[in-house]
């Protein structure tokens, strides 16, 4: 081979994967420019079609690689670096794997297969991974999509997983499209399906974005300060309750305003059990005092094991709801008792539901409470300020999923009113505002989806194809006997 071809083939090779590379680093993680995530996965899938097995799977690995440091300024506060490397290391091998799959099958099949395939293998990683990782669903592909729309709404049918097999389903398509240029009616036969499936999707989008709800609002308040959270795990008393009573006037303010239930964040202060009583008697007495339902996050320390609970105060002064959190951070969060139950209660007649911060990056969580008839979620949260707009919007993924608004308080994050749908009704940073308030209202979603009565049907419904195809080669020949040519 001349030297000419074969200098040529190495800088296609490191073109597709910095290409592939460079637009996953920009289009995913905490931030980015998300419609670039649709085009990502291209050239390394172009590579892969006429390049060999060892170098195809190189070049996917490099490109996911690449595309994963975006994440590194932000795993490092909270990960230790062996477990990022391994982590990368891991989600790069799959990705290459999937990348070569699609190129053994795109080349036995001039059909939309090998999309379906590549689709349906990074959609089962996921789930499979979401079922062991300590964190859930955290940096799946599909928040990426999570202001968009008319496209989210697919969530409430199949869940984050429809998104995610989209995502990867379009690009793999329009790719085997060009594969069979050759042959147009082959072609216009693998974008046929795409086109219609995305009219589909689209149409029940823009249907669901115009559902109006007829019951009355909720007028609902939100207070949260970035200045007072050194004081987290205080066991001083003085302190705390300086805390408090800073919060009391927010909450005056918030009330004064006609709110008609108040959200302050997780772990807004640290309790022993020596003034355990004064904390919440506080909290009670503002509750009582403003006529307002009241929900405040409290780190309590404990000799038989600390809590991080989120209280819920009816507006005469009754605790309503005293609820554990369910999942915390590796490491940041030892010793803490695990909730084990929903956190339900009533609010005008309407079923509410509580969760703390990382318990909405499990979906399977957010199930139970759409399964008990929740309509709104409020939820006390504690973000890392780079990961504001992520982790909030992971919160707006289990709201669609699952059918009730939401109302999420974070400090070093954001203060977020949200309905059923994932519009934003209301929205403000605590980024640089020593007093960070905001109100506005919210009318209960549904309390059901599709998706939150049937499960992760469509997850599993794409582990099974996956299975079938590596366990038994032949349904391939049995279902698709047309081979490609060439």
């Amino acid at each position: 081979m001349p030297d000419r071809q074969k200098i040529l083939k190495i800088v296609v090779f490191f073109l597709c994967a910095l290409l592939s590379g460079v637009l996953y680093f920009f289009s995913t993680g905490v931030e980015g420019i998300r419609p670039m995530v649709w085009i990502a996965p291209v050239p390394v899938l172009v590579y892969s079609i006429n390049g060999s097995r060892p170098f195809t799977i190189v070049c996917a690995f490099i490109a996911y690689f690449i595309g994963n440091l975006n994440l590194v300024p932000y795993l490092v506060k909270v990960t230790p670096l062996l477990v990022i490397i391994i982590y990368f290391i891991l989600v790069s091998s799959v990705f290459a794997l999937t990348i070569a799959g699609f190129r053994y099958a795109s080349r036995k099949y001039n059909n939309i297969i090998p999309a379906i395939f590549f689709a349906s293998a990074w959609t089962s990683w996921e789930f499979l991974l979401s079922l062991v990782s300590p964190h859930g669903t955290a940096f799946s592909i599909a928040y990426t999509q999570s202001d968009f729309l008319p496209f989210l709404q697919l969530a409430s049918v199949t869940g984050l997983w429809g998104l995610i097999f989209f995502l990867l389903f379009v690009p793999a398509s329009a790719v085997m499209v060009w594969h069979c240029r050759d042959n147009v009616f082959e072609s216009l036969k693998i974008a046929f399906i795409p086109m219609v499936l995305f009219f589909i999707i689209f149409y029940f989008g823009f249907i669901r974005l115009h559902q109006y709800a007829h019951e009355r609002t909720i007028h609902t308040g939100l207070a949260a300060s970035d200045t007072s959270t050194r004081y987290f795990a205080t066991k001083e008393k003085d302190k705390a309750i300086a805390v408090i009573r800073a919060y009391q006037k927010r909450i005056d303010l918030l009330a004064y305003e006609g709110a008609e239930i108040i959200v302050l964040p997780e772990k807004l202060i640290g309790v022993t059990s020596e003034y355990t009583k004064e904390i919440t008697g506080l909290l009670k007495q503002s509750a009582k005092k403003n006529r307002v339902y009241l929900v405040a996050g409290l780190n309590v320390s404990r000799e038989e094991g600390d809590r991080n609970l989120a209280l819920v105060v009816s507006p005469q002064g009754t605790i309503l709801c005293d609820y554990d959190k369910r999942y915390f951070i590796p490491g940041a969060e030892r010793g803490y008792i695990r909730g084990s139950t929903p956190g339900l209660f009533e609010l005008n007649d309407i079923k509410s539901g509580i969760q703390i911060c990382k318990d909405m990056d499990f979906p399977r969580w957010s199930n139970k409470y759409s399964r008990a008839g929740a309509r709104i979620m409020f939820v006390p949260a504690w973000d890392f300020t780079v990961d504001a707009w992520l982790h909030s919007r992971m919160a707006v993924m289990r709201a669609v999923e699952n059918g009730f608004s939401l109302v999420r308080c974070a400090q070093q994050g954001y203060l977020s009113i949200i309905d059923f749908r994932g519009k934003v009704i209301a929205e403000t940073s605590t980024t640089g505002k020593p007093d960070a308030l905001l109100e506005g209202y919210i009318f209960p979603g549904p309390g059901h989806t599709f998706y939150s009565r049937t499960g992760n049907w469509f997850a599993w419904m794409n582990l099974a194809f996956i299975i079938i195809i590596l366990a038994y080669p032949k349904v391939y020949i049995v279902l698709f006997k047309r081979r490609a040519t060439g």
